[in-house]
C-alpha cells in the first residue's frame, strides 16, 4: 500500500473518531448546563453515531478505489479469485 493512501485513510479514520468524541463531550456539557436542549442534541448525537462511521467507511473505500489499490473497506477483501472461480464451475 502506498504511503500517501495509507496516510489519507488514517486521517479519515482519526477525524471520524475525533468528531464522535467531541460530539459526545459537547452533548454531555450542554445537557448538564441547559436541560431544555439536551434531548434535541442527544437525538443529533445518535444520528451522528451512525452517519459518521458510515461516511468514514465510504471515504476509506473511495480512496482505495480511486488509487486502484485495495483497502480494508473492500467488499471482497477476504475472498480469493480462485475461490470465486470454483463457485462458478
Amino acid at each position: 500500500m502506498d504511503n500517501q493512501t495509507s496516510k489519507a485513510k488514517r486521517i479519515a479514520a482519526l477525524l471520524g473518531v475525533i468528531l464522535l468524541v467531541s460530539l459526545y463531550i459537547v452533548t454531555f456539557i450542554v445537557s448538564v448546563v441547559d436541560k431544555s436542549s439536551g434531548g434535541k442534541l442527544f437525538s443529533i448525537c445518535l444520528v451522528a453515531t451512525l452517519v459518521i462511521p458510515i461516511m468514514s467507511w465510504i471515504t476509506i473505500w473511495m480512496v482505495g478505489k480511486l488509487s486502484g489499490k485495495g483497502s480494508i473497506a473492500d467488499f471482497d477483501r477476504g475472498v480469493k479469485k480462485n475461490d470465486v472461480n470454483k463457485d462458478n464451475e
